[in-house]
């Protein structure tokens, strides 16, 4: 009985141990099985996507290098996402930062069509949450080194804590949830007041106060003070900044 639950103990780590994304360059997979309904829901459709992937080997996709990115891209375009949303690249560190810069959230509860990235600032995986729990990986378990275990690797879907690195160890992960509207949204400009109103003549050396409300996400401000010298037809721009 102790030799029977030893093996299935080894068996399922085995099973979950994926490769480090090792990417040398950006391959969009071209043999994606096409067997999903698209929805007209990004984070739907890209989880329909890849969940109709499910088995399907490296070799079958077109995959020559590290994949699990080209992975991710390659069902964001067949789900009609743009690269705006989810970058074309291979690297798991860029396609990280770049969601983030295009309007991309890093979220605590994570949904339908998030991402997860396992250690991103070492270009460790990324997958695709199907839901809060569960997820679809690509470059699984392949059988030998380089371009043998990408042919033989796979997509499956498991819990996000099944991913373990090649030490055997799961990772420090992060769930990001894409900007699936393509946009970000725009800052809200602040209401600025000069002197109790938004024009008004000053005397040589008086003081002035500028005032604005505080706006969501800003780290600094910059304003710029135009005179018009009494009697003269040229104006003077002064451009000043505060972080306050």
């Amino acid at each position: 009985m102790k030799r029977k639950l030893l093996s299935l103990v080894l068996v399922l780590l085995i099973v979950f141990i994926l490769c480090p994304n090792t990417a040398l360059a950006t391959v969009q997979l071209t043999g994606l099985s096409n067997s999903y309904t698209l929805s007209g829901n990004p984070a739907t459709d890209i989880v329909r996507v890849a969940r109709a992937q499910v088995g399907r080997t490296g070799s079958q996709l077109g995959a020559t290098e590290g994949w699990c990115a080209d992975f991710v891209f390659s069902c964001a375009r067949a789900a009609g996402i743009t690269a705006d949303t989810i970058p074309t690249t291979g690297s798991v560190t860029t396609m990280y930062n770049k969601i983030l810069a295009s309007g991309g959230t890093i979220v605590s509860s994570p949904q339908e069509g998030d991402l997860v990235f396992y250690a991103p600032e070492s270009n460790t995986h990324v997958a695709i949450m199907v839901d809060s729990r569960n997820s679809v990986h690509g470059n699984v378990n392949g059988v030998g080194s380089g371009a043998n275990f990408y042919a033989s690797a796979y997509v499956t879907e498991c819990s996000y804590t099944d991913y373990m690195n090649s030490n055997g160890v799961l990772p420090n992960y992060v769930f990001v949830r894409p900007n699936y509207s393509g946009t970000s949204s725009p800052p809200t400009a602040p209401t600025v007041t000069i002197g109790g109103s938004d024009y008004v003549y000053f005397s040589v050396h008086s003081s002035i106060t500028i005032s604005w409300n505080a706006v969501d996400g800003a780290t600094s401000y910059e304003y710029y003070l135009t005179e018009y010298p009494e009697g003269y037809a040229y104006t003077t721009n002064k451009r000043h900044s505060t972080t306050t």
